[in-house]
């Protein structure tokens, strides 16, 4: 058989297999409440993350019978699915790695008549539903290669894979898994993440860096207990006009700039000509993808280089959440005792989570105003990341792969969100290159309602995946 008609057949193969199967697989995964242990603090007794995990080991071993498939468990940590499955033709002197995670955010509000985060739902090619698209369909989809890979006699590596349970909630658990497997994993020259963007559903996307997160709570205090309004006002200043004017010490809310220098980098020149290639492509989609309250939309101004450049390479600030408000049906006039503020910076690569950190505490903590009780606590940490440069194999193998399955050359693209794992996976496996892609594309909406998955991509990202890992480099021993 030729190599077209292997290909032929290996792209039948997933596609039969994402009609029925695969798909099967993923909505069952839609209907686990399989929530990240922030958002469910009985994880343990409920079991949902271990299911999650179970219904994938056992969908790969019906698929592997020979493979490994390996739950990993320890009291207190969220379970992690290992696999290892062996390479066929002898490929076994260096292999793939694959990560994805199975645990969900919380449901959220405003899912669309005929939506729910977990009854999933099919239209016109979209598969709605929580953790679908981000990212249940990662351990199926590679899968689903790997098996059609064999069946269609294409040769690849050895395979590794590791699923995690813990992703949304940015707990170590990982980390400490990876410490046990980092001996069983041998000789890691492609690791693949299914767990990012894509710009749009037209090519295949690579990801070059993400953004790093630093969270902290703000509280601002003056009072014990609430007072009447109309006795306290003019004497005791409002918690909320406090924290106001401190958030303002660190951001200028005229244009959302951060104003700490701690918190900036240049960006490298790499990385520009990739956000001037990737503008080119995506034109003014950023001002159509999002669900505007407003119109025209209140879009940051500026061209769309300079909008990918602020939503990568930028530091931002939003605060995620507040207590100390009552709801507005129970506001009365009272002056209330305190606010506090969950406070959210993504900030870009190469910035020290841990000088920002200190910088943040220094103006925000220094003369309150008024002598409030100032406090910043809760803190998460995670650096962003910056990829190496791609290999010369990689980089041809993506774009013909991209222009066989698609008809277009890949395209790279710089990812504002944050994988806090990615700088201990570079540690752990310096020599791997690394693939980072996904299909959080427009209308996706991860973490919000309507969470959407694009079958028609899936399929194809799936056949590209199962392409670039039999394409990958075979070292003799």
């Amino acid at each position: 058989m030729t190599e077209a008609n292997r290909l032929s057949v290996l792209d039948q193969l997933i596609a039969e297999s994402w009609k029925s199967s695969t798909l099967d697989a993923l909505l069952a995964f839609v209907r686990l409440q399989s929530k990240s242990p922030a958002f469910d603090r009985d994880w343990e007794e409920h079991g949902m993350l271990k299911a999650a995990l179970v219904a994938a080991a056992r969908f790969g071993r019906e698929r592997f019978p020979g493979a490994t498939f390996e739950i990993l468990e320890e009291p207190g940590r969220t379970p992690c699915l290992f696999f290892e499955i062996e390479g066929t033709e002898g490929r076994n002197a260096s292999s793939a790695l694959f990560y994805g995670h199975l645990d969900k955010q919380p449901e959220s509000t405003g899912w669309a008549p005929g939506r729910s985060a977990f009854i999933p739902s099919i239209e016109d090619g979209r598969l709605y539903g929580r953790g679908a698209a981000d990212d249940g369909y990662s351990v199926y989809s590679t899968l689903t290669a790997l098996a059609a890979l064999d069946e269609a006699g294409i040769s690849r590596p050895r395979c590794y894979g590791i699923f995690e349970t813990c992703e949304e909630t940015g707990h170590e658990d990982l980390s400490h898994w990876l410490d046990r497997l980092r001996e069983r994993c041998r000789n890691v020259r492609l690791l693949t993440v299914l767990d990012s963007t894509a710009g749009d559903y037209e090519r295949l996307w690579v990801t070059t860096s993400f953004r790093g997160l630093l969270g902290a709570t703000l509280t601002v205090r003056v009072l014990k207990n609430g007072v009447h309004s109309g006795n306290a006002s003019g004497v005791v200043p409002d918690s909320f006009m406090i924290a106001r004017r401190l958030l303002a010490r660190i951001e200028d809310s005229a244009t959302g700039s951060i104003l700490l220098k701690e918190f900036h980098t240049e960006v490298p020149g790499e990385r520009l000509l990739q956000l001037e290639k990737t503008a080119e492509i995506l034109a003014d989609q950023y001002k159509t993808e999002f669900p505007w309250a407003c119109t025209p939309p209140c879009a940051r101004a500026g061209n769309t280089r300079d909008i990918l450049k602020l939503r990568s390479w930028t530091p931002q600030l939003a605060v995620i959440g507040a207590e100390g408000l009552p709801s507005i049906p129970n506001a009365g006039n009272v002056l209330r005792p305190c606010t506090s503020l969950r406070i959210s910076f993504r900030i870009p690569p190469h910035v020290d989570g841990t000088k920002a950190k200190r910088a943040l505490e220094e103006k925000i903590l220094a003369n309150p105003p008024f002598g409030a009780k100032v406090e910043l606590t809760d803190f998460v940490i995670a650096d962003g990341w910056d990829a190496k440069p791609e290999t010369d194999w990689f980089r041809t193998s993506a774009d013909k792969v991209s222009t066989e399955i698609f008809g277009k050359r890949a395209a790279y693209l710089s990812d504002g969100a944050s994988i806090p794992i990615m700088n201990r996976f570079e540690e752990l496996f310096p020599d791997a290159q690394f693939f980072i892609t996904g299909v959080l594309g427009p209308e996706s909406n991860a973490h919000g309602p309507n969470e959407m998955l694009h079958l028609p991509y899936v399929e194809k990202l799936t056949r590209a995946v199962a392409r670039i890992v039999s394409q990958m480099p075979e070292e003799r021993p």
